[in-house]
């Protein structure tokens, strides 16, 4: 990949989220022969399910 570009990482579900609670939240950068992906998912406040499996709506070529 040539450079950073703003990304949008989506949730499925909105996670509520207290003033004095932790938010964690994972990702992964991914490669393939051919492509470059991220996946994604919350941990805390309450997991959620993992995002963008394989690339599987958007990924970059190399």
């Amino acid at each position: 990949m040539f450079s950073w570009f703003p990304i949008f990482f989506p949730l499925r579900k909105p996670v509520e989220v207290h003033g004095d609670s932790p938010l964690e939240v994972h990702f992964w950068r991914c490669c393939g022969s051919l492509k470059v992906w991220y996946e994604w998912s919350v941990s805390l406040p309450t997991p959620s399910p993992m995002h963008y499996t394989n690339g599987r709506s958007y990924w970059v070529g190399l």
